[in-house]
């Protein structure tokens, strides 16, 4: 996903039968895990954000990259 500098990504599951959370290690996002959630995350500079789920690691990651 590409987005300009200072924009907020809002992260959402819900209905979920299994748990899930975002972490985002470069921001010092980790989210406590839940079945029904969001969570809104603002990118401050020109970078590119690994995200992961860790409750489901090889099918839930992507990276953010500010251009």
């Amino acid at each position: 996903m590409t987005i300009a500098p200072g924009e907020t990504v809002n992260f959402l599951w819900k209905d979920s039968t299994e748990g899930h959370d975002i972490s985002i290690p470069a921001l010092g996002v980790f989210t406590a895990p839940s079945r029904r959630d969001s969570q809104s995350v603002s990118f401050p500079d020109r970078d590119s954000y690994p995200f992961v789920c860790t409750y489901h690691l090889d099918a839930m990651r992507g990276i953010v990259t500010d251009q």
